[in-house]
């Protein structure tokens, strides 16, 4: 990724400069493009690595205390409600 982002950056500030509306260019990665970044990596992952990572991200998911939560939402739901209730205390 660290090398690839300098491309980027230069392709966006060239359209910037072209009178396009473009994202942010910073100096360093910005979040939308690591994102980016790390799909396409996992797209190319073995089957074994994708589920050694969905195992992974069910046991955080495992680790959540869901009291108070409706049992039939969906657990990426109720995982987003705990983490925003958490932060607001």
């Amino acid at each position: 990724m660290s090398d690839t982002w300098p491309i980027e950056r230069a392709r966006l500030l060239e359209q910037k400069s072209n009178g396009e509306e473009v994202l942010d260019a910073p100096e360093a990665a910005p979040l939308w493009f690591r994102n980016k970044t790390t799909r396409s990596e996992f797209n190319v992952e073995t089957e074994e690595v994708k589920n050694e990572v969905e195992k992974y991200r069910q046991s955080l998911l495992e680790d959540i205390d869901l009291e108070g939560i409706d049992p039939e939402t969906d657990p990426e739901e109720a995982k987003r409600i705990v983490e925003a209730t958490a932060r607001k205390k």
